[in-house]
C-alpha cells in the first residue's frame, strides 16, 4: 500500500479543532425542579454502568473523528498494488484523418477508436494526454488526472479529414510519455516507424479493421471541347477481388451520364467520357459497396471560365512578360470587335472605352508624364497591393490622368499612381505612370501586383478554386460573401482581408454575395483513398518499470465516510428524540 499525496496529512488539524469545539462546548443548564426523586433514579443507572453511558455521552464526538479522517485519507490518495501496467504518464493518439471513417458495420473506425480509448483511459494508473493527429497535432488534454474529464474531451474529439503526419506525432508522444504509456489508434501506424526509435515507453498500436475492402476514385477531370464537355475517370480497387459497380455523373444537380463497370482486383479502370453538357460542376460517384465511401466521390469545377487576357495598342513588354511568367497567355488585338467577354483588357485611356470589359489601364508609350518626388504612399490593405509592397519603388514621372470615380491606392507628391475601383459597373485599375519610368519591374512585388490585378478584374468569374479539407489559403476579393453547400445548409462567411478557409467535408459550396454566386469545390487528399495496412502490437521499452500499476483507495474511503455521516445523523436524531 501507498499514499499519493501525503501532505494531505496536515489537514490532520481539522481533528484537533473539533476536540477543542467539545471541551468547550455548553455542558448543562440550571432549571428548577419540584422534585428530585426521578433525578436520583438516573443518577442509579448512571453510576452502575458509567462506561457505557460515557461512551454513549461522545459517540457523536467519535463519528465526526472518524468521517473528518476518511476525508483526509481520500486527499492523500491512498492505493494497493493491482492490475498489470505502468505507473507513469499514458499518452494516446488519436488519428483524426479521412481514412479513419472506414466502416465496420454500421460504425466508423474513429468511433472504434475512440471506444477502445475509453478503456485505456479508465485503466490508466497516471496523468493522460490525448493528442489528435492530422496535418497539424492538437493537444486535446494534457496531463489529466481526473479520467471524468479526459473521457469528456475524448468524447468531444472530432475529425479533421486531413492528412496524418503519424510519424511525428510519434516522436511528440514518445517525449511526454518518458517511462510511461503510448497508445497509438490509427490505420497507418506499423513496426517500421519505430525501427530507428529508442524509447524508454510501452508502446501499443490499435489498429481497429483489418483487411478493409476499398474502391477509389483516384483521379477525375474535365475539359471543355467546343460547347460540349470531355473528362476521364480512374478508379482503383485495392481488394483481393474483382468488383462491380456503377458510376454516375452528375452535371450540377442532375445526372448526365451513368455506366455499369467491372474494376479487377489491385488494378486501375481509367473510363474516357465525352459529349457532356456545359455545367458550373461536375461531380462523379462510383456506386460499389466497400468499407470507406468517402474517395467514391470525386468533384470538379468547369475552370473555362477563368478570363482571358487581352491586350490592345502600344503596351510596355515588361506588363506583357509579367502576366505571361504568371502563366496566363496574353493576346494581342486590334479592335474591340473580336474581345470575347468573358476576358481582361490592358490598354490605353482611350482604347478602353471601346469596351465594357474589365481593364487595366495604362500610359500609351508614346504619352510623356511629368516629373515628381518624394515617397510613395499606400493603402496596404487593398486587395490589389497586398504583399506587393510598391512603397519601396521608386517613380521619375507620373501622367495626369486622375479618373473621377476611382479611389487612389498609391500616391507620390499627392499625384495618383494607381487608382481602381468601378465605373458603371465596369471594373477599373489605372497605372498612372509608365513602367518604363520607375524601377518597379525591379521588384518581387511587381508580378504580385499583376497577379493580384487579375484575380481583382477577374472577380466576375463563378469559379474560386479546387480545395483540400481545411486548407486556408490567401485569396483576393471584395466585400462580405456568405458561405453555402449546394443544399443551401449555411457555413459561414468570408470577409475581404481575411484569410479564405476550406470548410473540412468535401463536396462543392457556394459562395454567395447578393446576385454573385461563384462554386469551389473541396476534395480528400490523395494519400487518404489508399487505407492503411497497420498492425496491432505492443512495443516494450527497455526502461519500462516493472511495478504493477495502482488501485486507488479513495472511492472506498470516500463511500465509508459517506456511511459514517448517516449513521451520525440517526445518532443524532435520536438523541433528540429521547429529549
Amino acid at each position: 500500500m501507498g499514499i499519493q499525496y501525503p501532505f494531505y496529512a496536515l489537514m490532520g488539524l481539522f481533528l484537533i479543532a473539533v476536540i477543542l469545539m467539545y471541551f468547550f462546548r455548553k455542558r448543562y443548564d440550571i432549571k428548577v425542579v419540584s422534585s428530585n426523586l426521578l433525578w436520583n433514579q438516573a443518577m442509579n443507572e448512571w453510576q452502575s454502568s458509567p462506561w457505557f453511558h460515557k461512551l454513549q455521552r461522545n459517540l457523536l464526538l467519535f463519528l465526526q473523528l472518524l468521517i473528518l479522517t476518511l476525508l483526509i485519507f481520500s486527499l492523500m490518495k491512498p492505493y494497493l498494488i493491482g492490475h498489470s501496467g505502468t505507473m507513469g504518464h499514458t499518452v494516446i493518439l488519436m488519428d483524426t484523418s479521412t481514412s479513419m471513417k472506414a466502416m465496420k458495420g454500421d460504425v466508423t473506425q474513429f468511433d472504434l477508436a475512440k471506444k477502445e480509448a475509453e478503456g485505456v483511459i479508465k485503466e490508466a494508473g497516471g496523468p493522460v494526454t490525448i493528442l489528435g493527429v492530422g496535418k497539424n497535432i492538437t493537444t486535446v488534454i494534457a496531463e489529466e488526472e481526473n479520467k471524468r474529464t479526459s473521457l469528456k474531451a475524448l468524447n468531444e474529439l472530432a475529425m479533421t479529414n486531413d492528412h496524418e503526419d503519424m510519424q511525428k506525432a510519434i516522436q511528440m508522444a514518445l517525449a511526454l510519455a518518458g517511462a510511461g504509456d503510448v497508445h497509438l489508434f490509427s490505420d497507418a501506424v506499423t513496426k517500421s516507424m519505430f525501427k530507428n526509435l529508442r524509447t524508454d515507453a510501452t508502446v501499443t498500436a490499435h489498429t481497429m479493421i483489418e483487411n478493409s475492402v476499398n474502391i477509389s476514385m483516384r483521379s477525375f477531370g474535365i475539359k471543355e471541347n467546343g460547347e460540349r464537355m470531355e473528362g476521364v475517370v480512374t478508379i482503383t480497387n485495392q481488394d483481393g477481388e474483382d468488383r462491380e459497380g456503377t458510376l454516375i455523373i452528375h452535371g450540377g444537380s442532375n445526372i448526365i451520364h451513368q455506366e455499369a463497370v467491372t474494376i479487377p482486383s489491385g488494378e486501375d479502370v481509367i473510363i474516357p467520357l465525352s459529349a457532356l453538357p456545359l455545367e458550373e460542376t461536375y461531380t462523379a460517384e462510383i456506386r460499389v459497396e466497400d468499407d470507406f465511401h468517402d474517395d467514391n466521390v470525386m468533384t470538379a469545377l468547369n475552370m473555362s471560365s477563368s478570363p482571358a487576357i487581352y491586350a490592345m495598342g502600344d503596351i510596355n513588354p515588361f506588363i506583357i512578360k509579367g502576366f505571361q511568367a504568371l502563366g496566363m497567355d496574353v493576346n494581342t488585338v486590334e479592335e474591340a470587335s473580336v474581345l470575347n467577354d468573358n476576358g481582361i483588357l490592358i490598354a490605353s485611356s482611350q482604347n478602353a472605352a471601346q469596351t465594357e470589359l474589365p481593364v487595366l489601364v495604362v500610359p500609351d508609350e508614346a504619352e510623356a508624364g511629368k516629373k515628381i518626388g518624394g515617397t510613395v504612399s499606400s493603402k496596404t490593405d487593398h486587395p490589389l497591393l497586398r504583399y506587393a509592397d510598391v512603397e519601396k519603388i521608386f517613380v521619375e514621372k507620373a501622367t495626369d490622368h486622375n479618373i473621377t470615380g476611382l479611389s487612389t491606392i498609391a500616391e507620390q507628391d499627392s499625384v495618383p499612381l494607381l487608382q481602381a475601383g468601378e465605373i458603371k459597373g465596369k471594373k477599373m485599375v489605372l497605372m498612372n505612370f509608365q513602367v518604363k519610368d520607375s524601377d518597379f519591374p525591379l521588384y518581387p512585388g511587381f508580378p504580385i501586383f499583376l497577379y493580384n490585378v487579375y484575380h481583382y478584374l477577374g472577380d466576375n468569374q463563378q469559379v474560386i478554386g479546387n480545395f483540400l479539407p481545411g486548407e486556408r489559403r490567401t485569396l483576393q476579393t471584395e466585400g462580405t460573401w456568405d458561405l453555402y453547400s449546394m443544399s443551401q445548409d449555411y457555413i459561414g462567411e468570408w470577409k475581404m482581408g481575411t484569410t479564405f478557409t476550406a470548410p473540412i467535408e468535401p463536396g462543392i459550396y457556394q459562395a454567395v454575395r447578393g446576385q454573385d454566386v461563384k462554386y469551389f469545390s473541396v476534395s480528400i487528399d490523395d494519400r487518404e483513398k489508399m487505407i492503411g495496412k497497420g498492425e496491432s502490437f505492443t512495443l516494450k521499452g527497455k526502461g519500462v518499470e516493472e511495478e504493477r500499476a495502482p488501485s486507488s483507495l479513495t472511492t472506498w474511503f470516500l463511500a465509508l465516510a459517506v456511511l459514517f455521516l448517516f449513521i451520525e445523523w440517526e445518532v443524532y436524531r435520536r438523541g433528540n428524540h429521547r429529549t
